[in-house]
């Protein structure tokens, strides 16, 4: 089974995506922020301070800013 799962993916506009989901460990979410800011054109990913409150079994929310290709 998955370390990270989410069930909501939704764009604000083109630019901005909003991720939810549930994360095994806190060390787990922070390794798929991490990964999310290297592997996919993320600029910014804002992860509220209350995703890290819980260590295990985790709901989380994201929102990633997309980098814009020039």
């Amino acid at each position: 089974k998955a370390l990270v799962e989410y069930s909501e993916l939704s764009e604000d506009d083109k630019d901005k995506v909003f991720l939810s989901g549930k994360a095994k460990k806190r060390d787990d979410l922070i390794t798929f922020e991490s990964r999310l800011k290297k592997e996919l054109r993320v600029s910014e990913v804002v992860s509220p301070v209350s995703n890290l409150i819980k260590e295990k079994d985790s709901d989380f929310s994201l929102t990633l800013y997309i980098q814009n290709e020039k």
